[in-house]
């Protein structure tokens, strides 16, 4: 386990966690870890070693190291699996929140414009009288 921990606390491997500083990069790669392999859930040395494999290559490449797992293993990725991992990887991530917005912006102004057609209709039902067959 020492090993592990000696490349895991590796300074050029930690400088990607220190972007904002308020979080001890060794609990960044900790909190990786301990989300693929629950502390409270007993799994054996085998599990354990793949879910730290897993977690630290997500750490260090993000979602394309899944990718290249999957390739190595003669799977190749479909457009799911590869539009969701690659374009944060590639810097489009600004770009993705962008048009994220927009999306929610219309949707917004989408709701609030049926909202409206829906109050209006309830002014002119007052004017509505009930009676059979008239519908």
């Amino acid at each position: 386990m020492r090993p592990v921990f000696k490349d895991l606390a590796n300074p050029e491997l930690l400088k990607k966690c220190l972007h904002g500083g308020t979080q001890n990069p060794n609990e960044s790669v900790n909190n990786v870890i301990w989300s693929r392999v629950p502390k409270k859930t007993f799994v054996q040395l085998e599990v354990l070693s793949l879910g730290t494999y897993d977690a630290v290559s997500s750490f260090n490449m993000g979602n394309v190291s899944k990718l290249e797992i999957l390739r190595k293993m003669c799977i190749e990725p479909g457009d799911y699996g590869t539009g969701d991992g690659v374009p944060r990887q590639r810097g489009c991530y600004e770009q993705n929140t962008i048009v994220y917005k927009k999306q929610r912006k219309l949707g917004r102004k989408k709701r609030l414009k049926r909202k409206k057609e829906d109050d209006e209709l309830l002014k002119n039902a007052d004017d509505l009288e009930y009676g059979a067959k008239m519908f």
